[in-house]
């Protein structure tokens, strides 16, 4: 296993253990058909259906999704060619592609890193991004729901990979927030090009936008983030809300080295840092989401 020096060039050394991590978490044969039959000419939401009902397990779990209330359906969704029609064909493959990845590293030591807790705090994200997009007025919001459960995903690299630097990193901050985040800038920041990596592979597609929202969801507006240092719109939009909601959801959050910093503490960081380090139009948005849930709470 390589060391922490190994850890110094985010590019080279993340595109090469996300490379390495590629042929030893593979994704199931299900997956890699429905991307067969979503690029052929006779691609269709029936196709589509045929395709999945190869893997009941994997239906099961597409249609606890689709019936979750951040969807809102009127009645139950209890086929998975009503899911296809109702959700699409795209956010099917997407929402397919979630859960294959979450089966593909359920095998993790949860000593490592709790992975109940992982994919508990993606969701958040994902639901925080996609109630961000909407409020927005983005096309395509839905999208951002996988996109949330699916940008962090170069930590489970990290953590597959290097375990003890991982530890190391955590351990240094003293459980302070601000030490732990110059222990990322050392150690922890090549997850993002870990994810992209990995997920560039799995789509089959380096210009993915979910692709490059793994890998530019801590890039700032100033160019005071990583891993390139872009700025202002040469952040892909899509990243800029997925930047906002990873900092409400990590804020108002329990963390292992502490306690939830609440709402109130998220508002106020995004408000110091709007313009600066984040983007003032969703941060806004973000705003008129905290005064509502004050006013409904009233």
């Amino acid at each position: 296993m390589s060391n922490a020096n190994t850890l110094e060039r985010p590019s080279a050394s993340a595109g090469q253990l996300a490379a390495e991590l590629k042929e030893l978490i593979s994704l199931p044969d299900v997956y890699l058909r429905l991307q067969q039959v979503m690029r052929s000419d006779e691609a269709s939401m029936d196709k589509v259906a045929e395709v999945l009902t190869l893997d009941p397990a994997l239906v099961a779990r597409l249609l606890r999704i689709a019936n979750n209330a951040l969807y809102s359906f009127p009645s139950r969704v209890d086929t998975v060619s009503r899911a296809v029609n109702i959700l699409g064909v795209r956010q099917v493959h997407d929402l397919v592609l979630a859960t294959s990845v979450a089966k593909a590293f359920a095998g993790m030591d949860n000593a490592v890193l709790d992975m109940r807790t992982f994919w508990y705090r993606s969701v958040q994200c994902g639901i925080l991004a996609r109630t961000l997009a909407e409020g927005a007025g983005m096309k395509g919001g839905e999208s951002l729901f996988v996109r949330g459960l699916l940008y962090d995903l170069g930590h489970l690299v990290l953590y597959h990979h290097y375990p003890e630097q991982c530890r190391a990193a955590l351990a240094e901050s003293g459980g302070e927030y601000g030490a732990l985040t110059q222990a990322e800038r050392r150690i922890m920041q090549h997850h993002a090009i870990a994810g992209y990596v990995l997920l560039s592979y799995y789509l089959q597609d380096s210009q993915h936008t979910t692709s490059i929202v793994a890998r530019d969801h801590h890039e700032r507006k100033d160019g005071s983030g990583y891993p390139y240092g872009l700025q202002g719109d040469d952040i892909l939009l899509e990243a800029r809300v997925i930047g906002v909601a990873d900092v409400i959801e990590a804020m108002a959050s329990h963390r292992p080295y502490r306690p939830a910093l609440g709402i109130d503490d998220a508002s106020e960081e995004l408000t110091t840092t709007s313009g600066i380090i984040n983007d003032p139009e969703v941060v806004n948005v973000a705003g008129a989401l905290f005064t509502k849930q004050g006013d409904t709470r009233q």
